[in-house]
């Protein structure tokens, strides 16, 4: 189930040199992920999310998303 409200682990690779530079404060990352779906009865529903990370926990915390299927993640 896909929905705002439950967590999901997302994983990716990316090279040492930009992490380092995101975990030293030198710069920020942000993940967005999407989603359009269906639903059993064939109703479409999409879903978007910004993923910030944070350096001094190292983890990804929701920084912007929603529901709507405009195409506006803020």
């Amino acid at each position: 189930m896909v929905s705002p409200d439950v967590p999901h682990q997302i994983f990716r690779f990316i090279p040492i040199d930009i992490y380092s530079k995101v975990r030293d404060g030198e710069s920020r990352m942000i993940v967005h992920t999407s989603f359009n779906y269906r639903s059993p009865d064939d109703r479409e529903f999409c879903y978007s999310e910004l993923m910030t990370l944070r350096p001094q926990t190292g983890w990804f915390r929701a920084s912007g998303g929603n529901d709507r299927c405009d195409g506006e993640i803020y």
